[in-house]
C-alpha cells in the first residue's frame, strides 16, 4: 500500500505554506494619491540634503575659530569661579562634534518619524511637515547668503527647492482628501 500524494500546489504557492496567499486589506482612505507619494519621497530628500548639510557644517566648525574663542571663555569661567576645567581644546572639541552630530540624527529620526506618519495619513503630521519645510527654506536662504563653501551651500539650497515641492504635493486637493479624519460609521 502506498502513502497517499499530497497534490500539488499551485506556482506562485511556496512550498510549506498552506492556503492561498491572502491579499492586503483595502485601506478605508482609499489609494493614496501620487502627489502625497512624490511628497514623502521629497521628504526624504529633504532630510537626506539637510543631514547631509548640517553634519558637514558641524565638521567644519569643530575646528573654527569660534569654537576656540568658546573654550577659551569656559576656561575663563572656570578660573574666575576657582574651578578647574579638566578639559584640553581635543577633548573639548570632540564633545561638542558628538553633541551636535547626536542633534543632526535626532533631526533625522524625527523628520523620518513625521514623513512615515505622513506616509500613513495623519494630517498633524502634515502640518509639522509645514513648520519642517519653513525652516529648510530658512537654512537654505542663509546659507546662501552667508556661506562661501559648494559643499556646505549646494545640499541646503536642494533641501530648500525640495522642500517647495513637497510643501506644494502635500497640500493639493487629493493629498487632503486622502489626510481628512475618517470617522466611523455608527
Amino acid at each position: 500500500m502506498t502513502p497517499p500524494v499530497p497534490p500539488a500546489s499551485p506556482p506562485h504557492q511556496p512550498v510549506g505554506q498552506p492556503g492561498p496567499p491572502h491579499p492586503a486589506p483595502p485601506s478605508p482612505r482609499g489609494p493614496r494619491p501620487a502627489d502625497l507619494v512624490l511628497s514623502v519621497q521629497l521628504w526624504v530628500f529633504v532630510m537626506l540634503a539637510m543631514a547631509l548639510s548640517n553634519g558637514y557644517a558641524t565638521w567644519l566648525g569643530s575646528g573654527d575659530s569660534k569654537l576656540r574663542d568658546a573654550f577659551a571663555q569656559f576656561q575663563g569661567q572656570a578660573r574666575s569661579k576657582n574651578q578647574t576645567f579638566s578639559l584640553d581644546f581635543d577633548q573639548f572639541r570632540t564633545f561638542t562634534l558628538v553633541i551636535a552630530l547626536g542633534l543632526v540624527a535626532a533631526m533625522v529620526v524625527v523628520g523620518v518619524v513625521l514623513i512615515l506618519l505622513l506616509w500613513r495619513g495623519h494630517a498633524w503630521a502634515r502640518t509639522v511637515l509645514d513648520l519642517g519645510g519653513a525652516f529648510a527654506l530658512a537654512q537654505g536662504a542663509i546659507t546662501v547668503v552667508s556661506s562661501h563653501d559648494p559643499y556646505l551651500a549646494v545640499p541646503a539650497i536642494l533641501a530648500g527647492v525640495a522642500a517647495i515641492g513637497a510643501l506644494a504635493m502635500m497640500h493639493t486637493k487629493e493629498s487632503t482628501v486622502f489626510l481628512q479624519p475618517r470617522r466611523p460609521r455608527p
